[in-house]
């Protein structure tokens, strides 16, 4: 039974990915607010179906403990599902990605209009260097900057180098 609920979220995902990620394309022309708007109910929605249709739960505590000025946000990062939440989660979130996402069919192309610090990975000081740039000027903007301080997906109780670029900045 897990496979077909986790079948039918897929199903929902590829359905309304691309819809939205054409929405958004169409919402160039009224800025950045609105295509943010776009990602958040798509977030919501995934979390959403996730739910509904996967069956998971989660609470988060704590919230009266967040600052109201935009700040720096290390998660780590084992999963989509973290991604998708804190996208809807976070007040005006920029995510540090690595640059190939941007290159994926609709949820790239979605992905490059909310105007993330895509990276490249590999560069070393210079991708610090992009990171530190661009998410200063973010968090002076007043946006959250989301980062997965060790790079990629990490499985639970595991652990990877931490990269510096959340600290530093």
């Amino acid at each position: 039974m897990t496979q077909v609920r986790s079948a039918l979220y897929l199903l929902v995902m590829f359905l309304v990915t691309p819809i939205v990620a054409l929405l958004m394309i169409v919402c160039i022309p009224f800025g950045y607010r609105v295509e943010h708007a776009l990602t958040r109910a798509w977030c919501k929605l995934m979390i959403g179906a996730a739910r509904l249709l996967c069956g998971l739960q989660y609470r988060v505590l704590g919230t009266e403990q967040l600052p109201k000025q935009a700040v720096v946000v290390l998660s780590k990062h084992q999963s989509a599902w973290e991604t998708i939440f804190l996208n809807g989660f976070c007040p005006r979130p920029v995510f540090v990605i690595k640059r190939e996402l941007v290159l994926v069919p609709f949820f790239g192309w979605g992905l490059a209009m909310v105007k993330p610090i895509s990276i490249d990975r590999k560069a070393g000081r210079d991708a610090l260097n992009q990171v530190l740039e661009q998410g200063t000027q973010r968090l002076r903007d007043g946006h959250w900057v989301v980062i997965f301080p060790e790079g990629t997906r990490v499985a639970p109780g595991e652990r990877k180098r931490y990269a510096l670029g959340g600290a530093t900045l």
